[in-house]
């Protein structure tokens, strides 16, 4: 008689990994996610593109995370969202966790499980009239070569922006310059870009107002002497709601003009 064999299927039951719903998960156990039981406080979500497309999202601790963010995520519309920067007070608890939200759908679902309101980007309806206005008709070669960016309120409601921000360095880099030597070719920028922040202030104008803001085109070029530059100035500008202390950046924009030096012996 032959033998007979049996072959015996082995069967492995691999554990799926389920989550109940929208919310944050403990997932330290990447194999047993669970959710979060710390409570929250704060939760921020505004807008980081004109177009509305892209968000940051940053949520509080009501008094502190049990866990890094790394350990945190959040799960929505069958979606998970991992945090990439932490913050922390002085006795090292994690108070908060933030990530950029780059899917403008799970937006809505998110402020409605946090109970958040969505900062939105919108146009200021901002009218403005941009110049760049040299100190003087002539500069002798070797000095500073000043203009003054000017920018005056012409529409009918008031407007403001964040001036500072760029400007802890050898230059003030929310400006930026091109410049152009008459009957030849580009000047190249041969100053140094790099800066480290810097404090802002927000600038409020009514209609009719005007602000000025100095700046040294020696920080871009090296001008050369008997010459005459054309040059295209323009100026970055975040947008923020007048009639409030939020610096939240409303809109961002540039304030462009062109005009015109000569250099002198």
């Amino acid at each position: 008689m032959n033998p007979i064999y049996s072959l015996l299927a082995l069967v492995v039951f691999v554990p799926q990994i389920v989550m109940a719903g929208p919310g944050l998960y403990d997932i330290s156990d990447a194999s047993h996610p669970k959710l979060l039981q710390d409570q929250i406080g704060q939760v921020t979500i505004s807008s980081q593109s004109n177009d509305n497309k892209h968000y940051y999202l940053s949520i509080h601790a009501l008094h502190s995370f049990s866990l890094p963010c790394t350990q945190i995520e959040l799960v929505v519309s069958n979606e998970t969202i991992r945090f990439n920067s932490q913050g922390m007070d002085a006795q090292g608890h994690f108070t908060s966790m933030a990530t950029t939200v780059d899917n403008p759908n799970v937006i809505p679902q998110i402020a409605q499980h946090f109970n958040a309101k969505v900062l939105k980007r919108r146009h200021p309806g901002d009218r403005m009239l941009v110049e760049f206005i040299p100190d003087t008709p002539e500069f002798t070669a070797g000095k500073p070569v000043t203009v003054k960016l000017r920018i005056t309120n012409i529409g009918d409601h008031d407007f403001a922006f964040i001036q500072g921000g760029r400007q802890r360095g050898s230059r003030d880099n929310q400006f930026t310059f091109s410049a152009e030597l008459i009957g030849d070719k580009m000047v190249p920028d041969t100053g140094d870009p790099r800066n480290f922040g810097g404090m802002g202030f927000s600038v409020k104008l009514k209609p009719g107002e005007s602000h000025e803001i100095p700046v040294d085109l020696t920080k871009w070029f090296n001008f050369q002497r008997n010459a005459t530059y054309n040059i295209r100035g323009s100026y970055y500008m975040e947008f923020v709601d007048p009639n409030n202390r939020d610096p939240y950046t409303i809109w961002e924009d540039y304030a462009c003009a062109e005009f015109s030096i000569r250099i002198k012996s």
